[in-house]
């Protein structure tokens, strides 16, 4: 007998459009505590193209790492 588990499923799933990515990496600034005044979203938009959710956010929160530690 078989049951369902985590390997028997395969999802693919699109990566995040402009303005997704923009609103992804503005929430990740404002949990860390951070504001998006002053930065210019749509160059931040550009450079994230073809990255992943989990890969923007691990930038966003490098980036925040290497400026403030």
């Amino acid at each position: 007998m078989l049951r369902a588990g985590r390997l028997d499923h395969s999802w693919f799933l699109d990566y995040l459009g402009a303005s997704d990515r923009s609103e992804l990496i503005a929430y990740c600034l404002r949990r860390f505590g951070r504001s998006t005044e002053g930065l210019d979203l749509s160059a931040l938009r550009v450079v994230s193209a073809g990255l992943s959710g989990a890969e923007i956010e691990a930038c966003v929160n490098e980036a925040l790492y290497v400026a403030f530690n």
